[in-house]
């Protein structure tokens, strides 16, 4: 397996192919980098640089509730309900820190 990977160290770019190298898997990883001159001296590691791969969705989001009025009427609406309110008040359950697409019949109508 050959990975790409594109280094940036002050205003030099360096394109470098590793071999051998598996794709990074869900976990935590902490990178270093040395560099060697060509004399095949090289230098200390350089600081530690940790990152989590993260390759498991979060579980699905739950619909509790939908809130919306019906004439002046604050009700809690079930399925199938009719209402004349275009502004729905939603609630439910999702991942701390995830983003909430929200769909009707497929097509999006907003994120939060």
């Amino acid at each position: 397996m050959r990975q790409v990977l594109y280094l940036i160290f002050g205003l030099r770019q360096r394109r470098m192919e590793l071999h051998s190298i598996s794709p990074l898997v869900g976990a935590l990883h902490q990178m270093t980098v040395i560099s060697t001159n060509e004399a095949g001296k090289s230098n200390a590691s350089s600081q530690p640089f940790s990152f989590k791969v993260d390759t498991v969705g979060p579980s699905a989001p739950t619909i509790d509730w939908v809130f919306g009025y019906h004439g002046a009427r604050l009700a809690k609406l079930f399925a199938d309900a009719i209402t004349d309110d275009s502004k729905l008040v939603i609630g439910g359950k999702a991942k701390a820190d995830s983003t909430l697409v929200i769909f009707d019949k497929g097509v999006e109508m907003g994120r939060v």
